[in-house]
């Protein structure tokens, strides 16, 4: 007895199956079968890298969990964000054919503003981009500093065209910032109240973050009282650096600021602002040295 077997019919499935019909003729008895054949097959990567979309909306929110979609994407080796002219490398979690999973993104770490960024990823076959928007946490407002005035700049040091920014509800009440930095809350905070502030520095490519205090009240002449924990902005050896810890005491002028802790860091001393504000009480100088100063104790004195 002699078989022959002939593939007359191939169906590729969009599900992952092959299904071959396959003709058996036997000579003996001169009977003939007609069988299905079936195979899992694993499709080709695709030719080229590309990016479908980023998170929901093509939007980086720090902290949140991030991932891009696309094609070809088990071919990446790296991935960044990228202004221009700065990078920030992105850590790959997960990846697959049409999906990577990163590390998520801290803003504050970052050297970029809130607002639009270029997502890139790298791969033998080609490079990809999207265009992508980095914004913070949810909750927060930022804003671009245009004729800044005083209140969340209040003691440090800026220009316009750095950002600006806080949470939008502090104690019940509904937080609207303008861009010079005034802050409008409906209904009114009560005295004393802290809440959170976001500064970028543009020129530095750098981020801040600490507390100020909404609708303070009346210095008044008796002993200093501190209104809030001092939380001064990062100084960068080399470059001037005027922190207004001032703007935080209450009480009758003049006082007279000591350290009762660790030493300020070198360089560093307790002055006044500059012109205009030169009645504030502040830290100034020249940081001379690198590292983290931890355990600093300022403490305020006057008459009373």
């Amino acid at each position: 007895m002699s078989m022959r077997a002939q593939c007359y019919g191939q169906k590729p499935l969009a599900s992952g199956v092959v299904g071959e019909e396959v003709e058996i003729n036997s000579r003996y008895g001169q009977t003939s079968h007609l069988v299905e054949v079936w195979g899992w097959f694993g499709a080709p990567s695709a030719a080229t890298v590309t990016i479908d979309g980023i998170n929901t909306g093509d939007v980086i929110r720090s902290g949140a969990s991030l991932a891009c979609f696309g094609l070809g994407l088990d071919t990446v080796t790296t991935a960044d964000l990228w202004d221009g002219a700065d990078s920030y490398p992105l850590a790959i979690t997960s990846q697959s054919e049409g999906s990577i999973g990163f590390t998520p993104v801290d803003l504050l770490d970052t050297p970029f503003p809130i607002g639009p960024i270029t997502f890139r990823v790298f791969s033998p076959l080609n490079d990809a981009t999207r265009q992508a928007t980095l914004a913070y946490l949810a909750g927060y407002q930022a804003e671009t500093v245009a004729g800044g005035a005083d209140y969340l700049l209040s003691g440090l040091t800026y220009a316009d065209g750095d950002q600006v920014g806080a949470e939008v509800n502090v104690a019940g009440s509904n937080l609207t910032i303008t861009p010079d930095s005034d802050v409008v809350y409906t209904p009114a905070l009560p005295h004393g109240t802290e809440h959170s502030r976001l500064h970028y520095d543009s020129a530095l490519k750098q981020w801040g973050s600490g507390v100020v205090t909404g609708n303070r009240p009346a210095a008044g002449d008796g002993p200093p009282v501190w209104r809030a924990t001092p939380a001064p902005p990062p100084a960068v050896k080399g470059r001037p650096y005027a922190y207004a810890i001032g703007s935080l005491l209450d009480g009758e002028r003049p006082m007279t600021l000591t350290d009762v802790g660790v030493p300020l860091p070198s360089g560093l001393v307790y002055g006044f602002m500059p012109a205009p504000d030169e009645t504030i009480e502040a830290i100034v100088g020249t940081p001379d040295s690198d590292g983290d100063a931890v355990g600093i104790v300022t403490k305020a004195e006057n008459s009373v």
